[in-house]
């Protein structure tokens, strides 16, 4: 009898635990669980609990992907974190207390490593663009800082790099014999290093929303001297926030645990400007560092409406950032009358460079 109590305890006990994360989610202004990353969608098909459906859909999701699942993901993880200091996420490691994102076993480029002369056709794509297009519209290759060589000194030895035949050194070298236009922000901000405001956050694998508006400053600068106009600049200002912004902590974020990530030396960024000025009319291409311009509302300000972004060339992001499909020939037709071109890649990206964008357009009739 006593054994039958127990059980019994023990199985309301159980019981509770499930329903509990259930309850929890659907109470209003509580904090909501989440999976950050790539997780199956729920199939919402019209059910009912008259027939049953109601019933098996609903045991299907307690099972799969219910919010207790989440539950019970972030609670493994955060248990293997705390006490082992293990991380259930793809490719992050933690040095000190810094977060890393490793495409490759170190940033020295062992695995994703062309070579000079791969480099220098893709280099050599790029001017035949830039020939098409005449001088009247410069291709600005952008390059945005790595936080693995801005970082370099919290790495362990193996991840060091010991030479300069690296994609990212072979593309410095490319660009300014075939005088092209090139911004290197790996090499600035590590000229300028900064505690606060952070250029990194602690737990983010982009450039923080003030190293983004440091730099885009700077690209409106760069491009008003290049074509002698003066183009429509913002101005910015820092504040503090809580330790905690999206963006500046996104790989910490993958790590679904329940204690949400913070970063003292992370600041907000207030960007205003009186558009006294005309904005750039451009062809904007490049990787996932661009997003943080349109993050902070930058974009607007310095873009006009009709400066679409293709994110790796793939599909294309309008200023609302509505996704719309790519249409090369249209892109065509708009290079006509661009300002000037900005190409944005981050190091570990040096690899598909380009993106393909200069074959494309070059191949159109």
């Amino acid at each position: 009898m006593q054994k039958l109590k127990i059980n019994t305890v023990l199985f309301l006990l159980l019981m509770l635990g499930l329903w509990i994360p259930l309850l929890m989610n659907q109470l209003p202004a509580k904090y909501k669980a989440t999976v950050f990353g790539v997780e199956e969608p729920i199939k919402q098909d019209t059910v009912s609990w008259y027939d049953g459906t109601a019933q098996v859909q609903f045991e299907s999701n307690l099972i799969s992907q219910s919010l207790v699942r989440t539950y019970l993901l972030r609670l493994r993880n955060q248990y293997q974190y705390s006490i082992f200091g293990k991380i259930n996420a793809h490719n992050i490691y933690q040095f000190g207390d810094y977060f890393f994102r490793f495409y490759s076993y170190n940033f020295n480029e062992d695995n994703n490593f062309l070579g000079k002369e791969i480099i220098q056709l893709k280099v050599d794509e790029l001017k035949k663009l830039q020939d098409f297009l005449g001088d009247s519209i410069p291709i600005i290759t952008i390059i945005a800082p790595s936080k693995v060589r801005y970082y370099e000194n919290m790495l362990p030895e193996r991840h060091h790099t010991k030479t300069k035949e690296t994609n990212y050194d072979y593309l410095l070298e490319d660009l300014k014999a075939a005088n092209l236009y090139c911004i290197d922000f790996n090499n600035y901000f590590q000229k300028h290093t900064s505690v606060s405001p952070a250029i990194f956050g602690n737990g983010g694998t982009h450039w923080t929303h003030y190293a983004t508006a440091v730099a885009m400053d700077s690209v409106v600068r760069y491009i008003s001297a290049l074509k002698h106009t003066q183009y429509n600049q913002f101005e910015y200002k820092t504040k503090k926030n809580n330790g905690f912004n999206v963006d500046d902590l996104d790989i910490a974020l993958l790590r679904n645990l329940f204690t949400k990530p913070k970063d003292t030396n992370l600041r907000d960024v207030v960007v205003h400007s009186d558009n006294t000025h005309k904005k750039i009319n451009a062809v904007i291409v490049g990787d996932s560092y661009f997003l943080t311009v349109q993050n902070t509302g930058i974009r607007n300000l310095i873009f006009t409406d009709s400066s679409d972004y293709h994110y790796y060339f793939r599909r294309t992001y309008d200023k609302d950032y509505t996704e719309k499909a790519i249409d090369y020939k249209r892109i065509k037709q708009q290079l006509k009358n661009a300002d000037c071109v900005i190409l944005i890649t981050d190091i570990v990206n040096i690899e598909i460079f380009g993106f393909g964008f200069p074959e494309k357009i070059l191949s159109l009739p």
